[in-house]
């Protein structure tokens, strides 16, 4: 038996061929040849021929007629002695085959006397090994097809696959077209603005300077320049401190940024003295201090707007003090006349007494 199935129901001499698993590819023989007088003398020589397809059945179906059968296995095994290569192994009784293939095959043994005459009958036995299932045309067939749709499935996929991504290639690059579009478009209006900044900032006569939350200046226009003699590139992105420490005194620069910095209202009308030491000259500005604030509350800087008033103070100083002397010049004027009134009583009284004594004598 082999794997619960019954291989041989005869003597194995009886047995003309047998069918083994594809899983028994390894086969061992073992024969011997009867000799009663010198048995150590036989010699043994064995082939193992791959039959080719159908040849096993016909074999056997003419092994089965009695008529042609005898002649025709004797051309096959003289064909087979031709084409076949024997293998001589001596006074060896056995033949290991560690792999056939599954196909069909014939074991022949033949031996020798001790004259050195060989039977030529000898002793044969047909073996089939039946392929696999994965060894079969048909399974090959399908797998070969399986595999091809496999591969044409895969190459759909991937077609697909590229198609999308060829797709979604052209709509990132149009979305980068419209993002660069976008771009440009801002950086056009942003320097549209900016140029209109500028002209503003040029034309607004009040001086105009702005402060980062670290104290920096970010802006500074024409009048800030004309009025400090210090050119905006030499003011951006320094502190504005820094910048104006030569001008105003320490404890008004502490309060500018304490109102601009530390303070959520506005400062109006808030008077800034400006001393310039090279000219021995002090001016005064009217400044207007308001804190820019964001979104969350955070105070992020300040804008400072500034007038110089120094001619209108100066204006004003004359004008009170021409006021203040009409004004004593007034009270003077009323003063005398309250005081010629009582004397001009007494001097007609005195020459009322005059005339009147002047009469009595």
């Amino acid at each position: 038996e082999l794997d619960g199935r019954v291989i041989l129901e005869k003597h194995i001499s009886e047995t003309p061929e047998i069918t083994l698993s594809y899983k028994h590819t390894m086969l061992t023989f073992e024969y011997v040849g009867l000799h009663y007088a010198a048995p150590a003398s036989i010699q043994y020589k064995y082939r193992m021929k791959r039959l080719e397809e159908g040849e096993f059945v016909k074999e056997k179906s003419q092994e089965e007629g009695k008529e042609n059968g005898d002649e025709e296995r004797k051309k096959i095994d003289q064909d087979g002695e031709k084409e076949e290569k024997w293998d001589y192994v001596g006074s060896q009784r056995y033949a290991i085959y560690p792999y056939l293939k599954p196909g069909d095959y014939e074991f022949k043994v033949i031996a020798s006397n001790n004259d050195n005459v060989w039977n030529e009958m000898g002793a044969s036995i047909r073996i089939r090994i039946p392929p696999s299932l994965w060894q079969r045309w048909w399974f090959r067939v399908l797998a070969g097809a399986a595999l091809l749709g496999i591969i044409y499935a895969g190459f759909l996929y991937r077609t697909q696959r590229l198609r999308k991504n060829l797709a979604e290639h052209e709509r990132v690059q149009k979305l980068l077209k419209q993002s660069r579009d976008e771009m440009e478009k801002s950086r056009d209006i942003a320097e549209l603005r900016s140029a209109e900044n500028e002209k503003i900032m040029a034309a607004i006569s009040s001086l105009f300077i702005t402060v980062d939350a670290q104290g920096k200046i970010s802006q500074w226009n024409g009048a800030a320049e004309k009025f400090f003699k210090i050119p905006k590139t030499a003011t951006v992105e320094q502190r504005f401190d820094d910048v104006l420490k030569p001008f105003i005194l320490p404890d008004k620069m502490e309060e500018i940024l304490d109102k601009g910095l530390y303070q959520a209202r506005a400062s109006n009308n808030f008077e800034v003295p400006v001393a310039f030491n090279k000219e021995n000259e002090s001016k005064l500005l009217m400044a207007h201090i308001n804190p820019i604030i964001d979104k969350k509350g955070k105070n992020v800087g300040f804008l400072l707007l500034a007038e110089d008033i120094t001619h209108q103070k100066r204006e004003q100083m004359r004008l009170l003090v021409s006021q203040k002397l009409e004004a004593l010049g007034q009270m003077a004027a009323g003063i005398a006349h309250e005081i010629r009134s009582p004397l001009q009583y007494i001097g007609d009284n005195v020459q009322f007494l005059l005339e009147t004594f002047d009469h009595l004598v």
